[in-house]
């Protein structure tokens, strides 16, 4: 679907980092049962790792202070980006092996995360410790990327890649353990997709946006443009 000769890659951002030998980088493919704007929609979520990616991605005791953080969104004529501050949270075990740190340690995370339409999706984070042992690394780097193209209205491509800076002593499980968290995202967006579909034309689920949504509302709309730019 869509028509190659329109592509532009002079629209993407600059992403030179996805190829740094320095780092561990993590990929994988999936073909994917459902929209590929609703995989766009559930990557811009960012409250969504709180219920689904739990655990051992965040801890349940931390719920109500991830859900009380504001998180800054600018929308521009083909992005959407949101930023995330997490002050003072706990590292999930595995990512504090893999730096080095004491399972339990707290740190600092700022996240910085763009959609770019039709198809792209850019993530970066750091991690901060403010009390490193002498000379030992205090600040980490994970960033990822996905890209999504339609094979038909309910069925698309869907490929990702992750870089970090840590954990290059377990590759195998970081990998696993990317595979796992977007196996999660796949079951939920084919299960929405297939309540969707069976519902009667005039039954369809309901559809409620919340706060949370600021987002992903702001990239329904880039979509519609783009839509009505291609109809004239």
């Amino acid at each position: 679907m869509g028509d190659p000769a329109k592509a532009d890659a002079a629209l993407l951002p600059c992403i030179s980092w996805s190829h740094d030998p320095s780092y561990l980088r993590l990929q994988g493919y999936m073909e994917t049962n459902c929209s590929y704007i609703a995989v766009q929609e559930n990557l811009m979520d960012d409250a969504h790792f709180n219920y689904l990616h739990c655990p051992p991605h965040i801890d349940w005791a931390e719920q109500p202070a991830l859900w009380s953080l504001p998180v800054d969104i600018e929308v521009k004529d083909r992005t959407v980006t949101t930023v995330m501050k997490l002050l003072d949270v706990t590292l999930a075990p595995v990512e504090a092996i893999a730096m080095g740190l004491q399972v339990g340690q707290r740190v600092n995370r700022l996240g910085r995360c763009m959609s770019a339409a039709p198809g792209c999706y850019f993530a970066e984070w750091s991690f901060e410790n403010p009390t490193p042992a002498p000379g030992a690394q205090s600040s980490f780097s994970l960033r990822g990327l996905h890209g999504m193209t339609p094979i038909s209205a309910d069925r698309c491509h869907w490929w990702w890649a992750y870089i970090q800076d840590y954990g290059h002593r377990a590759p195998r499980a970081f990998q696993a353990g990317w595979e796992a968290i977007l196996q999660q995202d796949k079951d939920i967006l084919e299960a929405i997709q297939m309540t969707a579909d069976r519902a009667p034309a005039m039954e369809q689920p309901p559809h409620v946006l919340v706060g949370a949504d600021r987002a992903l509302v702001g990239l329904r709309r880039i979509f519609k443009q783009m839509l009505e730019v291609e109809d004239t």
